[in-house]
């Protein structure tokens, strides 16, 4: 696992604050007026169970049960195609098993579906070293370094500036 950064342990502690930001409340249940808001409770109802999903990924992902865990991200995208977290979960599932083609879709689609988040552009970046093309690690990595100082997370804005040295930017 040369391209992994060595401190993986800091990284799968500090990764259950993923999905903390987007576990928001469910409105109430009202009476139903209309085939739309049957809809819109009806995705309501996946958006929570996805929500379950991820976090169960999230403790496997911290006990090593990366199979587990990467059933359990499967999941939460299949009930939530638009859940970003889930797909940097699964992008980092990938990346620690070195499964760099797969990380990279998934990471890609996590930035298409929320481009403010630095997890996804600081796996990405790792998965751009096992391809070879710093240049392009380099930005994911300064971007993921810039979103993290932002949102005041410390840890990982110096995990992005460390792997951003090593690699010699």
């Amino acid at each position: 696992m040369k391209y992994f950064p060595r401190r993986i342990s800091a990284l799968l502690t500090t990764v259950s604050l993923l999905g903390i930001s987007a576990l928001g409340t469910v409105r109430p249940v009202v009476a139903l007026e209309s085939p739309k808001e049957t809809e819109t409770l009806i995705a309501e109802a996946s958006y929570e169970e996805a929500i379950a999903y991820f976090q169960r990924a999230i403790r496997y992902m911290q006990q090593e049960k990366y199979d587990l865990a990467l059933a359990e991200f499967t999941r939460a995208i299949e009930l939530d195609p638009k859940y970003a977290n889930a797909y940097i979960g699964r992008g980092m599932i990938y990346t620690i098993l070195e499964k760099w083609q797969a990380a990279f879709q998934d990471l890609n689609v996590a930035i298409r579906l929320n481009p403010r988040d630095g997890y996804a552009y600081l796996f990405r970046g790792y998965v751009y070293l096992a391809f070879n093309e710093k240049q392009n690690a380099s930005v994911d990595l300064q971007t993921a370094a810039d979103l993290f100082r932002r949102e005041g997370n410390q840890e990982m804005y110096d995990s992005a500036i460390k792997r951003l040295r090593e690699i010699g930017q």
